[in-house]
């Protein structure tokens, strides 16, 4: 893909102040439109075996940014996402395609000349006007194959079907980019164990920050730990007491954090589908306040994407009321990070899209592409990667074409924003070329 000329506010300048000049980037141009369209809570480990916790720098040291990556599981459709404006990017075959489901293109919040935003998202324009939202219609899992299990499990692999891997890609960064002396909490998931990190000997898996104890054990859970501590002391070279050691360390860590209220106003969602998203999203925004030396934190926002029926229109229903609190939810972290955002980056995946056309029970089923999402300070914001186009010559068995890996949106965010040294080994089997890269992150300068 050829890099684009397409503008977009505070391109010049950028939001963050801590990058270095910008790279080219590769958007969406209207010419490639039109030629388309033509065409703990508990321990991670329950004690005794102890395991997943190890520490690094604090924030003054830190090599990258702290990233978020946020897996929609269940298949989110994109094409109610980001959609055409117009025939000429194809707003025309989805009417078509979407008699009663798609979105109606005067309602669209305008994102460029040839595509607009689902009007439940307008949370994230704030985002989107200061340039730190980027935005990838179709963008995915390269392989075909549109299976929930398959497809999650490899996308937070991140490697191909069948290729041998036990560890996930975040989990695999961290492995890379270990930096001692150990005294900070490097990586955490929330409410729950998260696939991206699976196979790490890092994260922490917190189900609530202020309840994170050891668990399965009867009685208090501080004179337990104090117990523990007694037995698996730091004088000795065996695995397990460095791992108890590791994992009591991150007890004492996060319940003796300053973890503060949501900050700058920040309003989550009190109630529906976005409250249990927002009170992770907060736990997470406060861990970062805490400035504990957190990395890398995995979680997932399921809202019931899977919508085979009851999917609604671009008003009412399922999906406007699962957008509507995912964007509200987003909006409110940014808001609550503050000036913090300048060095945190969100990532959104999903497993897959949904089909072109709604089926017979007013939903739509597993496709191909989906939109990808990446906010932060360190973003380059607009619409990005090869736009297929809706004419019937360019759908893949009734669903929108994967033209963006989603591993080139990792590779950018891994270079420039985490300062990965060895994609290879963060993304084994992805193939790495300057036509992948999207360019969507801002090269990331040290701190000072």
């Amino acid at each position: 893909m050829s890099a684009s000329t397409l503008t977009h506010p505070g391109e010049e300048t950028g939001t963050c102040g801590c990058h270095a000049e910008p790279v080219p980037t590769s958007r969406i141009s209207r010419r490639s439109v039109l030629k388309g369209a033509g065409a703990l809570a508990t321990v991670a480990v329950a004690v005794p075996g102890f395991g997943t916790a190890a520490f690094a720098s604090n924030n003054l040291s830190r090599r990258g940014d702290i990233i978020v990556n946020v897996f929609l599981r269940g298949g989110m459709d994109g094409l109610s996402i980001v959609a055409p404006l117009h025939e000429g990017a194809g707003a025309n075959f989805l009417a078509a395609a979407r008699p009663t489901l798609a979105v109606d293109p005067a309602t669209l919040l305008p994102l460029s000349a040839d595509f607009g935003l689902h009007p439940a998202m307008a949370s994230l324009m704030p985002a989107w006007n200061a340039d730190r939202l980027a935005l990838i219609p179709a963008g995915g899992f390269v392989q075909s194959n549109r299976s929930h299990f398959t497809v999650q499990k490899h996308i937070d692999l991140g490697v191909d079907l069948g290729a041998p891997a036990t560890m996930g890609w975040l989990g695999r960064h961290l492995e890379v980019t270990a930096s001692p002396p150990p005294d900070g909490l490097r990586a955490a998931t929330l409410p729950r164990a998260q696939g991206s990190l699976d196979g790490s000997t890092i994260a922490v898996s917190l189900n609530r920050v202020d309840n994170f104890q050891v668990s399965g054990f009867r009685g208090d859970g501080s004179a337990i730990q104090a117990a523990l501590a007694d037995l698996h002391g730091v004088d000795t070279d065996a695995v397990v007491d460095q791992r108890a050691h590791e994992a009591l360390v991150a007890l004492d860590l996060v319940n003796n954090a300053n973890i503060t209220p949501p900050a700058n106003g920040a309003a989550y969602p009190a109630s529906g589908r976005g409250r249990n998203f927002g009170n992770v999203l907060a736990q997470i925004a406060g861990l970062i306040r805490a400035d504990i030396g957190l990395e890398a934190v995995a979680t997932e926002a399921n809202f019931g994407w899977d919508l085979h029926s009851n999917f609604g229109n671009s008003v009412d229903g399922r999906q406007a009321s699962n957008l509507a609190a995912l964007a509200d939810t987003l909006g409110a972290f940014m808001v609550d990070l503050g000036e913090n955002a300048d060095r945190v980056t969100v990532v959104l995946m999903t497993e897959f899209g949904r089909t072109f056309r709604e089926n017979g029970n007013a939903g739509v089923d597993h496709g191909r592409a989906s939109t990808m999402m990446v906010l932060g300070g360190g973003i380059n914001g607009g619409v990005y990667g090869e736009w297929p186009g809706l004419a019937p010559e360019q759908i893949d068995r009734n669903a929108l074409r994967v033209t963006v890996d989603y591993r080139s949106v990792l590779a950018d965010i891994l270079q420039y924003r985490l300062v990965t040294g060895d994609l290879a080994a963060v993304l084994p089997g992805y193939v790495d070329t300057p036509e992948k890269r999207l360019n969507l992150a801002l090269p990331l300068s040290p701190v000072a």
